[in-house]
């Protein structure tokens, strides 16, 4: 039993050094925040990592490991190097500089550490808020409504010919039994609340990210239909599978987005300036107002005051949130409160103008109590938070 326990432990370690240098897969991402959910123990492990301070306090934790630490330190060094480097504007890195030296330790290294960071004594905030986890509603055709958070895995119905599963890592899989079944008029809903995030994949293969407060309705079978359309509420991120015959439509706040088969983000959250279209890879065509334009690859289309604007962007800035992170560049503390009021369920509450604040660059785990992420912000600027119960008053 013990030596199981190693290797988990040791893949664990895999998985926080992947994240902590920006290496991890979708599948990678989800199994360790499978891990973060599954115990309060879990989660104040990771969160302890992540909350390292400085360089020198990882050298000392290095110093007892029979490992090469002379390296280790120099490495580290570099990785510190690296990331100051690439500030600009204000910026939330600090935080992750000491962690980047974490990212060598491996296996029985970690198990180490984690064994001994379990004996130091807890930190609690007043008024904190845990951040968001897995969970959705699914509602069925019938208007049956099943809390996915609670349902065991495996089979959860079946519906027109179409088996409907939650898988071991709390994906929704939709697979056709019956391909002589006409399903194309029968609808299924997926929504996240505040505070939760889903995955969802459909049945031509297509798989789709839901990020917090977001609904998408879609046919439980594009079998006997021309054109694969969704509708989307919110934000998610779309991998979608190529089919030349079958179109996928997006539709969204008046606007369409058509592919072939591509990866695509489409934030459409209706309290946002503007619905923003974010291509990954492949080709898309956004449709909206009587326009249509083709994105490519790195470019983010904007719709709003019946116009569409295309821009280069960012892309990980923009589809960080599923993969466990807030990553913002030279954003506006108004959106970023925006996200973090979805994320973590809260209300935001303004004593001062949000207009004459600074913008911000960096990067924050999602996986923190809200107390964290606002400590960044307080940390690279001059603003202030309150929480009071579920609201988060900025002075």
């Amino acid at each position: 039993m013990e030596e199981k326990n190693v290797e988990i432990s040791s893949r664990i370690a895999g998985l926080i050094s992947g994240y902590l240098s920006n290496r991890l897969s979708v599948k990678e991402v989800q199994e360790l925040e499978n891990w973060i959910n599954n115990s309060s123990a879990n989660t104040t492990i990771f969160k302890r990592i992540m909350d390292e301070k400085s360089l020198e306090e990882q050298g000392k934790m290095l110093s007892n490991l029979d490992i090469e630490t002379d390296l280790l330190a120099t490495k580290a060094e570099m990785s510190f190097t690296a990331i100051a480097g690439d500030r600009k504007h204000l910026s939330l890195w600090p935080r992750f500089v000491a962690a980047a030296s974490i990212i060598l330790i491996v296996g029985a290294g970690l198990l180490f550490y984690l064994n001994q960071q379990q004996e130091k004594p807890l930190v609690h905030y007043a008024n904190d808020v845990v951040p968001g986890m897995q969970g959705a509603t699914l509602t069925l055709a019938n208007g049956r409504k099943i809390k996915l958070t609670a349902a065991s895995e495996g089979n959860l119905v079946n519906e027109s010919g179409v088996s409907i599963t939650k898988s071991s890592n709390g994906q929704l899989v939709y697979e056709i039994k019956d391909q002589a079944t006409d399903q194309g008029n029968i609808f299924n809903t997926l929504t996240t609340a505040k505070g939760e995030t889903y995955q969802v994949r459909l049945p031509d293969g297509t798989l789709i990210w839901l990020n917090a407060a977001t609904s998408l309705k879609y046919p439980v079978s594009f079998t006997k239909l021309k054109t694969r359309n969704v509708v989307l509420s919110g934000e998610a991120y779309f991998e979608v599978a190529k089919d030349k015959a079958h179109p996928f439509v997006v539709e969204s706040n008046g606007q369409q987005v058509q592919v072939l088969g591509t990866h695509f983000n489409v934030n459409a959250y209706t309290d946002e300036p503007s619905t923003n279209t974010t291509l990954l890879e492949g080709s898309i065509k956004v449709i909206a107002a009587g326009s249509a334009v083709v994105v490519k690859p790195g470019q983010q289309a904007s719709f709003s005051d019946n116009r569409i604007n295309i821009e280069a962007v960012n892309v990980n800035a923009v589809v960080d949130w599923k993969n466990g992170k807030f990553r913002f560049k030279n954003e506006p503390l108004s959106s970023i409160l925006r996200k973090i009021s979805r994320w973590y369920d809260v209300q935001i509450e303004y004593q001062t103008d949000p207009d004459n604040m600074p913008t911000f660059s960096g990067s924050v785990s999602r996986f923190d109590n809200v107390s964290a992420v606002l400590k960044m912000l307080e940390e690279t600027s001059d603003v202030k938070f309150l929480i009071e119960g579920k609201t988060i008053k900025v002075q």
